[in-house]
């Protein structure tokens, strides 16, 4: 328009009805003030935009703010959103067109509608997608009642209620709905309140929901039914808890009627085991009564071989209901030579009865005294003897003794016959024959032979031929004796003196018979009252205590003996003569004052090596 007069500033102000100084000034940047009159004719005479030239003038056109004023929130929320949008988009005239018709679209897809109630009635407006979710009539107006006429009645009351309840406060509710349509679609509905100045104004959005709802409810229903299922199985499962809690208390109460019953027949086992024990010494001190020449020579009439027979019998007997971890082999030079010769006359009436012979063979390298427990092989001999005496048919049976070659020789005995009644096996020795077999006779016997080998350190080995006989050979750790005489009661034998104090009578002989035996003068006593009597008239070189006296106990009254200043046997040796000698109990033996311990059913020799232990350097009283 540069150099056209007629868009000098003359002839632009006389045309717009304005003097040429305002256009100067403006053309100049300096602030006039126009009218929008004057303003929207510039803009005709210059060919742009009025509301460009208005809003450069920092003015607005009336049509324009009465628009703004009937919905401002809506146009601050366009504004402020054109704010962030390019100027390309903001021109593009189809711009909001599009927008619409894409949230058109949407609002199909999605079966979603939205509407807008003002408190006064007035300017009501819904999307068209609302009446087609109720099933209403495309030109229904819009209001809340409208929608409450598409639901069934709870619904519509529902509905009515929530409004009431949250819009009053400016809330926002949610409520699902039910419509009458067929079949009935469900609707959820939200909304809130805003003020519009005018008053309030009711916004909200429905939403078809059915597909949706019938998902829920089928996630309902089958959660329903887990809980069902979960329900009984926890009925069942605390029925079964029940049950074993009954049961586990069940059990406890035979766990504990279990537990007396145990300890009962443990103490019943431990009174057999006693009982046996001390009966099995009773009857060794018995036997002594019967060996007229009081130290082991041959008497008329055949009675040493019938007491050789029975001492180890009784020995197995004071054995048989012990723990074998409790027996306690007792080494000591044997002569096995005699040994073997005591045991094979032990069974010569028996093997001349039954028209056998006996045979015993010792290698002459076995030395003359072996140290062994010759109490212990004295028994497994004799029982062995036995089993061969009474299972062989035909032939002799042959006692053996050498020493296996090699720099670790060991002493082999054997017992073996040509023939056999019934077979004889490894069975025979490590287990009972059971019931109705022919062999159950012959298990007594050698019940112990097995154990006692194994306490020796030992083995044992079955050789059976079918059809023939055989024989058992034990294999014994094998240490040369020193040859040297047992143990003697050091100084002058008539000048020892013994007190014995035990109770039972059997028991006291025994012990009698083997201290007169080695010159001692033997004074006895029956009870603690009575030792104690003794124990003031005269001093005594040995006592031996019985722990369990009728009246006292064997330590308390060793106790008093140490503790008695004026007592002449304060400093005399003890020997506890018992049957219980445990750890424990020989150590409160031992801070009772007792010197030594012997344990029942004990040798004779066995008690002498101890006397003579303990006064190998005292003086004689």
């Amino acid at each position: 328009m540069e150099g056209d007069k007629a868009y000098s500033l003359r002839q632009v102000s006389q045309r717009i009805g304005v003097e040429p100084s305002y256009l100067s000034k403006i053309e100049r940047g300096l602030p006039v003030t126009l009218s929008e009159e004057k303003i929207v004719a510039l803009a005709g005479e210059l060919g742009i935009d009025a509301d460009y030239l208005l809003a450069l003038g920092g003015k607005i056109s009336d049509d324009v703010q009465r628009i703004i004023k009937n919905r401002p929130e809506l146009f601050a929320r366009i504004v402020r959103e054109m704010q962030r949008m390019p100027d390309a988009v903001i021109e593009e005239k189809t711009f909001f067109q599009s927008m619409a018709a894409t949230l058109d679209r949407l609002h199909d897809l999605a079966s979603i509608g939205a509407f807008r109630f003002p408190a006064n009635g007035e300017a009501a407006f819904w999307t068209e997608q609302v009446p087609r979710i109720l099933g209403l009539a495309p030109d229904t107006p819009p209001s809340l009642a409208a929608i409450g006429s598409g639901l069934a009645a709870e619904s519509a009351e529902r509905l009515l209620r929530v409004t009431g309840e949250h819009l009053s406060g400016y809330g926002a509710y949610r409520c699902e709905v039910r419509t009458l349509t067929n079949p009935p679609a469900t609707l959820l509905v939200w909304g809130c309140a805003e003020d519009a100045g005018s008053g309030p104004v009711h916004l909200g959005i429905v939403q078809d929901v059915t597909h949706y709802a019938a998902l829920r409810d089928q996630i309902r229903s089958a959660r329903d039914e887990l809980q069902l299922k979960v329900d009984e199985q926890h009925t069942e499962i605390a029925t079964s808890i029940r049950k074993l809690n009954e049961e586990i208390r069940r059990r406890h109460l035979l766990e504990i009627n279990l537990q007396v019953v145990n300890r009962k027949i443990a103490r019943q086992a431990k009174e057999q085991k006693l009982f046996f024990r001390k009966h099995a010494f009773e009857l060794r001190s018995l036997m002594t009564r019967l060996d007229p020449a009081g130290g082991g020579a041959q008497s008329d009439g055949g009675m040493k071989p019938a007491i050789d027979r029975i001492l180890p019998k009784i020995d197995d007997l004071g054995d048989f209901l012990t723990d074998p971890e409790a027996i306690v082999p007792t080494l000591a030079d044997t002569d096995v030579h005699r040994l073997l010769e005591d045991v094979r006359s032990a069974f010569a009436f028996d093997a001349e009865e039954a028209g056998l012979s006996l045979i015993t063979a010792v290698s002459p390298s076995l030395p003359a005294m072996v140290r062994t427990d010759e109490r212990r092989l004295r028994q497994m001999l004799t029982a062995l003897m036995e089993l061969f005496v009474a299972n062989t048919e035909w032939g002799a049976v042959q006692l053996s003794a050498c020493v296996s070659p090699g720099p670790e020789g060991r002493l082999v005995l054997s017992v073996s016959a040509p023939s056999a009644k019934v077979p004889v096996d490894e069975t025979l020795f490590s287990a009972d024959p059971g019931d109705g077999d022919d062999r159950l006779s012959l298990s007594g016997p050698v019940r112990m032979v097995a154990p006692l080998t194994r306490l020796l350190d030992g083995d044992l080995t079955v050789n059976h031929t079918p059809g023939a006989g055989g024989s058992v050979v034990l294999s014994l750790p094998f240490e040369e004796g020193s040859g040297q005489e047992p143990a003697a009661i050091p100084g002058d034998k008539v000048s020892r003196a013994a007190l014995v104090v035990e109770d039972a009578p059997y028991n006291r002989l025994f012990a009698r018979r083997a201290m007169e035996r080695t010159g001692f003068e033997v004074a006895e006593a029956v009870s603690g009252a009575e030792a104690e009597a003794r124990l003031r008239e005269r001093r005594f070189d040995v006592i031996l205590l019985d722990i369990q006296l009728p009246d006292i106990d064997g330590t308390e009254l060793a106790k008093a003996l140490r503790a008695d200043r004026e007592s002449p046997n304060r400093e005399t040796p003890v020997i506890a003569v018992t049957a219980h000698a445990d750890l424990s109990d020989q150590d409160e033996f031992l801070r009772a004052g007792i010197d030594g311990i012997v344990t029942k059913p004990y040798e004779m020799e066995d008690l002498v090596a101890e006397v003579a232990r303990l006064l190998a350097d005292r003086p004689q009283s």
